[in-house]
C-alpha cells in the first residue's frame, strides 16, 4: 500500500505548493489532482481486497446447494451492457442438465465478476466467450477473450498477491485461485500476447455435501 500512498502525498504536496501562486501551472496541478483522485481510487480497491481476503475464512460456513447453470448465467448477463459500450460481444454457453454444486454462491459471483473484468480490461473491439460443462464429477468454466493477451514473463505470477500488468490491485486472480480451491477446485490460465487469454476453473458438482457438512 506504499505506493499508491506516496503517490497521493506527492501529488498533494505539488497541489499545495501552487495554491496562492500566481504563476501556477494549472494544467499540471489538475493532472496532480486527478493522479491523487485514481490513486485513492485504487487505495479503496486494494482495502476492499483485503476484507475479502479476510471474510474468505467464513465461506465454509454459509455452503449450500446452488443451482451453478443460474448463477453463471445471471453473473454474466449482469456485464453484458457494459461489454457492448465497449464494443465487446458476450457470448455464454451452458451445457444442457449442468449439475448443481455445494458453494457459498456470493463468492462465486465474486469470481466471475473478477474474471470478466480481466477479461473486459484487456479486450477492445472483440469477443469473450463463457462456456460451461461438466465432466468426471467435474464443473469446467472457460472465460477466453480475443484481447492483447499476458506475456510471458508475467503469466507464471498471475495468481500472486499484488502482482498485476495493466495497474490493478493485484488482488482479483489472487482471491479467485483462493476462493476456488477453497472449493476444491482449481483455476488456470492459458494466454498468448495478441492472441487473447482463456481463463478455466474447475468446481466439484453436488454430491449430498451438506449432509457431511452439518455433522
Amino acid at each position: 500500500m506504499k505506493n499508491p500512498l506516496t503517490v497521493i502525498a506527492t501529488g498533494i504536496d505539488y497541489a499545495d505548493s501552487q495554491t496562492g501562486n500566481e504563476n501556477a501551472n494549472v494544467p499540471k496541478t489538475k493532472k496532480a489532482l486527478d493522479t491523487v483522485r485514481n490513486e485513492t481510487q485504487r487505495l479503496g480497491r486494494m482495502v476492499g481486497g483485503m476484507i475479502d481476503l479476510a471474510s474468505i475464512s467464513g465461506t465454509e460456513e454459509n455452503r449450500k446447494r446452488v443451482n451453478f447453470a443460474q448463477l453463471l448465467t445471471g453473473s454474466t448477463e449482469a456485464f453484458r451492457l457494459s461489454l457492448e459500450q465497449k464494443n465487446i460481444n458476450l457470448s455464454v454457453k451452458i451445457a444442457p442438465g449442468l449439475p448443481d454444486v455445494f458453494i457459498e454462491a456470493d463468492k462465486f459471483k465474486q469470481v466471475i465478476s473478477n474474471l470478466l473484468s480481466n477479461a473486459a480490461d484487456h479486450t477492445q473491439d472483440g469477443q469473450i466467450t463463457v462456456t460451461a460443462d461438466s465432466q468426471g464429477g467435474y464443473i469446467t468454466v472457460h472465460i477466453t477473450d480475443t484481447g492483447c493477451g499476458i506475456s510471458p514473463e508475467l503469466l507464471p505470477r498471475v495468481f500472486e498477491r499484488g502482482v498485476s500488468g495493466r495497474g490493478g490491485t493485484g488482488y482479483g486472480l489472487f482471491l479467485c485461485k483462493i476462493i476456488i480451491e477453497a472449493h476444491g477446485g482449481k483455476i488456470y490460465i492459458d494466454s498468448q500476447p495478441d492472441k487473447g487469454t482463456d481463463a478455466i476453473f474447475t468446481i466439484p458438482v453436488y454430491g449430498g455435501q451438506e449432509v457431511a457438512h452439518k455433522k
